[in-house]
């Protein structure tokens, strides 16, 4: 599931776990990237927009590469056709339909796709010491 912004990402994987267990159906996890390309053959990169002037980018065919985050200016060089933006209704239509096939039936439980590690991240070195 992604990308996204990381607390986020995490409680949409929680709550389609949580979904998946109350309801006793299988939870599957279908990232943008794929709901965006899906239906297509052929050369295409797909963009999802990131921080300042960065977007994350996915090239298929995905020949299982992850995602990268990207200047935008990198997409000006000549390439295949660029996928952009998708009509939130086509999505939720091809995520239903990737997720009604075989292969997705046997696919791991949704998790968390972080395409670039968190902003935030634990104290290197231990605090001091203010009164003893």
């Amino acid at each position: 599931i992604g990308p996204g912004n990381f607390t986020g990402i995490r409680i949409s994987v929680s709550f389609a776990r949580s979904l998946s267990l109350s309801l006793d159906r299988p939870a599957l996890g279908v990232d943008s990237f794929a709901a965006s390309y899906f239906g297509l053959s052929g050369a295409a990169r797909v963009i999802v927009p990131g921080p300042q002037d960065k977007v994350y980018l996915k090239e298929y065919p995905a020949n299982g590469d992850l995602p990268t985050l990207v200047e935008k200016s990198t997409l000006e060089r000549p390439g295949a056709p660029i996928i952009e933006r998708v009509d939130p209704t086509a999505l939720v239509s091809h995520i239903a339909r990737i997720a009604s096939t075989a292969e997705a039936q046997n696919n791991t439980p949704p998790a968390p796709l972080y395409i670039k590690p968190p902003d935030a991240a634990p104290a290197r070195h231990t605090a001091p010491v203010l009164l003893s």
